[in-house]
């Protein structure tokens, strides 16, 4: 491995563990349910958009000649 690979991957591992010590003080007190209900709602809103996208392309009429 070169060695500016292995100090960038250090440098990201080192950022991403000072913004999860950040994270955690500024999500101490939010409810974890309400985290997981915002995901399970997005994760529908999202199904629900690939879906109607689909239903857009299967009504699509192409009439070029």
């Amino acid at each position: 491995m070169k060695t500016s690979t292995l100090l960038l991957v250090l440098l990201l591992f080192n950022s991403s563990v000072l913004f999860a010590q950040f994270a955690n003080w500024l999500f101490a007190y939010v409810n974890p349910f309400a985290i997981v209900g915002a995901e399970i709602f997005l994760v529908i809103g999202y199904f629900f958009n690939n879906i109607l996208k689909d239903v857009r392309k299967a009504f699509d009429v192409d009439f070029s000649m």
